[in-house]
């Protein structure tokens, strides 16, 4: 599954909300946890930045703190538990498209 949509599911938000620049706790956790996974992919800092049009160092300060984040927020580590689930399940789960639309 994309690492978009997991991450949209888990946190219940849309993907456009994602990009944006909403301070919304879930919104930014759900950024951080997609920022992380693209880093750990091996994309740098620069095109993870240009894909979600902010300053690289947005990105470096996402990375900081989801290890934070993943050390002392019990809730935000089940989360992403959830979404590496997601993710590594090659199935895609069923989805509700009343209560969840993506749209690109």
């Amino acid at each position: 599954m994309d690492i978009f949509v997991a991450t949209a599911l888990v946190y219940n938000v849309e993907i456009p909300q994602i990009k944006s620049t909403s301070r919304e706790r879930a919104i930014t956790d759900a950024r951080c946890q997609i920022m992380h996974r693209l880093y750990e992919k091996g994309d740098t800092s620069i095109k993870i930045a240009k894909l979600f049009n902010c300053h690289h160092t947005a990105v470096l300060y996402n990375l900081k703190k989801y290890k934070n984040l993943m050390k002392y927020n019990e809730d935000f580590a089940k989360k992403s538990a959830m979404i590496d689930k997601l993710i590594s399940n090659n199935s895609m789960p069923y989805i509700n498209l009343d209560e969840f639309i993506i749209i690109l």
